[in-house]
């Protein structure tokens, strides 16, 4: 999986819901683990427009051991609340430039 937003939207859209997802509200960031010198998630993705991406910043979080990548759905869903979490592994092989 690639880490460019773009690609986390379009999969995020291709997963069956029980409502049909509005890409207008849905906001993607990536947040460091809380060992990180800066545990400040980094937005990439706020209610459906990019947003300015710090490469420097990007790096240290994809050279951290273990990072999560939160998307924000908007309140859509049952209720509003909905949550998931999908374990996954070595993103070694992704580079900044993928943003």
């Amino acid at each position: 999986m690639s880490l460019s937003r773009g690609r986390i939207l379009s999969s995020t859209g291709s997963t069956p819901l029980s409502t049909p997802l509005d890409p207008n509200l849905v906001s993607v960031s990536f947040v460091p683990p809380s060992t990180a010198s800066n545990v400040t998630p980094l937005v990439v993705l706020k209610h459906g427009e990019p947003v300015g991406v710090d490469e420097a910043r990007s790096s240290e979080i994809l050279k951290e051991e273990d990072f999560e990548i939160r998307v924000d759905l908007g309140g859509q869903g049952v209720g509003g609340k909905d949550e998931a979490k999908y374990w996954t592994c070595d993103f070694s092989y992704v580079s900044p430039s993928g943003f």
